[in-house]
């Protein structure tokens, strides 16, 4: 599995990819289990990692969406009491 991208950031697909081509050498007898087990298991992490990610990216985003319909439900409160 070389690598030939620019710099050392993964993406999802760069990891699908690599599990895809690690999935043909297993089956294929071309690598070792005990290392393609471990590249699986850091796989499996980086996976964990995005997932947590984007699950953080949606409640902060859900809570600003909130903040931001109390906030103007407040001012609107306030300029109607003011009338």
């Amino acid at each position: 599995m070389k690598d030939n991208r620019k710099g050392n950031v993964k993406t999802l697909l760069n990891i699908q990819e690599d599990m895809s081509e690690l999935y043909e050498e297993v089956r294929a007898g071309n690598t070792d289990l005990k290392a393609a087990a471990e590249l699986a298991n850091i796989a499996g992490k980086f996976l964990k990692a995005e997932q947590l990610k984007l699950a953080r990216e949606i409640f902060t985003s859900a809570s600003n969406s909130r903040l931001t319909r109390n906030a103007e439900t407040s001012t609107a409160l306030t300029l109607a009491s003011s009338k």
